[in-house]
């Protein structure tokens, strides 16, 4: 009966709460045993003395000792309840995770945890080259993935709501496009946030209509009407040349094309001409001093001139200077120049102005004259 008590005492202090054990002896005297995993508990669980005729016995002081211990952790129990474990758990490990985030000392940490791409584009936040009404409402069309950037591209809502007035309203766009009467570069389109981009050839069939998108001299895009010959091809600034499997050379684009076997003589920032139903290219232009060129980044957006000084800079970037038409010189990087002709005569029409850019006095001198002609 001793061993029984006892070992019902080991097992109950290793518990969190207080137990209570009932052991009846021979004699039928009954016998408390409290057993706590404090020191106080155990000192008083040590305290029990073996009589001769086997009986066990407890002082009145420890007993005493018991009940005030008991009626503490009573107390304790009922005035602050434990916390469950998933609560402790998710406690430390927010804990763990704010401390990891203040330790990693990483810019916009917190945008890790974004389930993809964002899916919407506030109108304020959208290009300026869009032109957009500030109060045309809140949001924006978001550009789709592409061969150009969103920042370098115009959707095609925008194309044939906006600029070319054929829908008035985002479901119409939607209508027109899925009758697939609208193509960029020879290919159907039916995304109507597909990003038509620089140089890129917009066909409508159905109006015997095309356009190449290319940039004014404010830096905006511009739908410039060409002819039926003009819209067989599209220029193509070379980005790189690379060499893949079993050494096969290829060379990328700027609006993501990958052409193999290329002409050995084609090197990066050359510009080819690429036939675009057959997607083979017919001819190439060298970046060279004396060709003309259109500036398609920077503050010089739109601007056409000729190269005449190519600058080099180790560890930084290299400097074009350009002379426009009228005498006027100015300067950009390397990767804003894109080669649109050999010598003086560029390869593809240019819109009204020909690239040449007005200052604030000779704007305003046109505009009177234009307004002189107007009869009253």
């Amino acid at each position: 009966m001793i061993e029984e008590i006892e070992n019902q005492c080991d097992e109950h202090s290793l518990g969190r709460d207080f137990h209570s054990a009932q052991a009846s002896s021979s004699m039928g005297a009954q016998l408390l045993v409290v057993a706590h995993p404090t020191r106080e508990a155990k000192n008083l669980h040590s305290r029990r003395v073996r009589l001769a005729n086997g009986e066990v016995c407890v002082d009145a002081d420890a007993v005493a000792a018991e009940e005030e211990v008991r009626a503490r952790a009573v107390e304790a129990r009922r005035t602050t309840p434990p916390l469950p474990t998933w609560s402790v758990r998710s406690s430390i490990q927010s804990l763990t995770l704010s401390i990891a985030c203040s330790e990693t000392c990483v810019p916009g940490f917190d945008s890790l945890f974004a389930r993809g791409l964002k899916k919407h584009l506030k109108r304020l936040n959208a290009p300026k080259h869009w032109m957009l009404d500030k109060l045309g409402g809140a949001f924006a069309p978001k550009p789709s993935s592409g061969p150009h950037k969103s920042r370098e591209c115009l959707p095609l809502i925008l194309i044939l709501r906006n600029r070319l007035k054929y829908a008035l309203t985002y479901r119409e766009v939607i209508a027109i496009l899925m009758q697939r009467h609208v193509m960029v570069d020879a290919k159907v389109r039916t995304d109507k946030t597909y990003p038509a981009g620089f140089m890129d050839v917009v066909s409508i069939p159905k109006t015997n209509e095309n356009f190449r998108l290319l940039y004014d001299t404010k830096g905006r895009f511009r739908l410039h009407s060409i002819r039926d010959e003009e819209a067989k091809f599209k220029l193509c600034k070379v980005r790189s040349i690379q060499f893949g499997q079993k050494g096969i050379p290829y060379l990328n684009t700027y609006d993501g094309r990958t052409i193999r076997y290329p002409d050995p003589l084609i090197k990066a920032n050359d510009t080819i001409k690429l036939d675009l139903e057959s997607n083979k290219i017919t001819d190439f232009i060298k970046f060279d001093v004396g060709n003309v060129v259109m500036v398609t980044g920077g503050r010089n957006r739109g601007r056409v001139g000729v190269i005449k000084n190519r600058e080099k800079h180790k560890g930084s970037f290299e400097t074009v200077h350009i002379q426009d038409a009228t005498g006027h010189e100015f300067a950009t990087r390397l990767g804003n120049v894109f080669t649109i002709g050999k010598g003086t005569k560029p390869w593809v029409t240019l819109p009204k102005g020909k690239g040449i850019k007005l200052s604030i006095i000779e704007e305003a001198r046109k505009r009177l004259a234009a307004q002189g002609a107007v009869p009253a």
